[in-house]
């Protein structure tokens, strides 16, 4: 049964919450392995910033408003706390719709605005929340409802003046910031491959061409899992690789496989990661990728190489030339994150991923040269096809 986009949204903001709520209860020891940035400055900024951003508002209120600094700096900290565990779901239960009205195709270019619209809605949500601790701190009715308001709003200014700084440096955003973002794949020159993938919205197998054209279903996959994936499936008696699905099957501890009708010579069947195994996440650990020689098994020369994952949250994409230098592009804010996952490098210095999960997923092409970026489809698991020159063959997939 299909689920409505309704239905979609309500579990992607349940994705969010459950990622907030992660920030806030989460014991440390439980995460002493996730190695994200966000997530240990979350908890720090909880356990123990929340202490000193109380005292410094509590000071600041008390200078200007000329108020009993101890008990301004007591009741501040309690705003603080506060702010922080009753404000923090309530944003995240607002970003859906918020996301919504921003204009884009895909998530990667509704983020940048995105990241502001929250950022403000944030600093709103906390001079709300402590405007009543302010009113406390300087004496209730008397002082009156406007100097409360600008109290409440010189404490955030200040308290923001630290906290967005070091979230920026916390997280990750070169996503945005080191990749070129591209709003069509129309940068890409043959050769041209085939991408296929479980779409978000219908249960189906979709194929899509790397350059963004001949978008088309392919065939219906009903119960697919958010994360399962495609892949190929590879026979040493056969010239052909078939495509197949491998999802979590929630009732048996092995993954469920099944194959699909859709057939590509065996040499145009582009791997999907070094190891990769179907019956395994790809979203957790880390996988590694690289352009090979489907004949040998070989990499190619002067290849170019990829890993996804590592941890929990942590989802980078790390990508290495063949002369050994690297970049990483990630998306990991206090807002939501993208888990890279199932990397192919194609032999044309291109790379497709998948970034973020849920209904949010997408389906990435990147120039690895280059850095281009663009959105070919929402969707996950993607599996590529790439045909090469050849006689008395059709064409890729059949």
């Amino acid at each position: 049964m299909r689920a409505t986009s309704g239905g979609r949204g309500v579990r992607h903001n349940c994705y969010r919450l459950a990622f907030a709520l992660a920030l806030l209860i989460t014991p440390s020891t439980a995460r002493a392995d996730v190695g994200s940035l966000i997530l240990q400055t979350g908890l720090f900024h909880l356990l123990v910033l929340n202490l000193f951003i109380g005292i410094l508002e509590g000071s600041l209120i008390a200078r200007v408003y000329r108020l009993n600094r101890p008990s301004a700096r007591g009741i501040m900290i309690l705003a603080n706390y506060f702010s922080v565990i009753v404000g923090w779901p309530i944003l995240m239960l607002l970003s859906w719709p918020l996301e919504r009205m921003v204009p884009g195709a895909a998530p990667l270019y509704r983020a940048p605005v995105f990241l502001v619209l929250m950022t403000v809605l944030a600093v709103v949500l906390s001079v709300l929340l402590e405007w009543p601790f302010c009113a406390w701190a300087m004496g209730g009715k008397r002082a009156g409802w406007l100097p409360t308001l600008r109290a409440s709003i010189i404490a955030q200014t200040a308290s923001y003046a630290l906290l967005i700084p070091l979230y920026l440096i916390m997280g990750r955003i070169t996503m945005l910031t080191d990749a070129r973002i591209e709003r069509t794949a129309r940068f890409v020159r043959p050769p041209i491959a085939t991408v296929y993938y479980l779409d978000n919205q219908d249960d189906a197998i979709w194929s899509i061409r790397t350059d963004g054209s001949g978008r088309h279903r392919i065939e219906t996959q009903p119960n697919h899992s958010t994360r399962g994936r495609l892949y190929w499936r590879l026979s040493e008696s056969s010239d052909f690789a078939t495509l197949a699905v491998s999802a979590p099957n929630y009732n048996e501890p092995q993954f469920r496989q099944v194959e699909t009708g859709i057939v590509v010579p065996s040499d145009d069947a582009i791997p999907c990661g070094v190891g990769e195994r179907p019956d395994r996440d790809s979203f957790w650990g880390e996988r590694s990728a690289e352009a090979v020689d489907n004949d040998t098994g070989e990499p190619l020369p002067s290849s170019w190489s990829g890993r996804t994952g590592g941890h929990v949250l942590q989802g980078e994409l790390t990508i290495v030339s063949p002369r050994g230098e690297s970049y990483r592009l990630g998306y990991e804010t206090p807002f939501d994150h993208w888990k890279c996952a199932n990397l192919s490098l194609l032999p044309t210095h291109q790379g497709v991923f998948q970034m973020g999960f849920g209904p949010e997923a997408q389906i990435a092409l990147l120039d690895l040269r280059t850095r281009q970026l663009a959105v070919l489809a929402m969707g996950h698991g993607p599996a590529v096809a790439m045909a090469k020159p050849r006689t008395g063959h059709g064409p890729a997939g059949t």
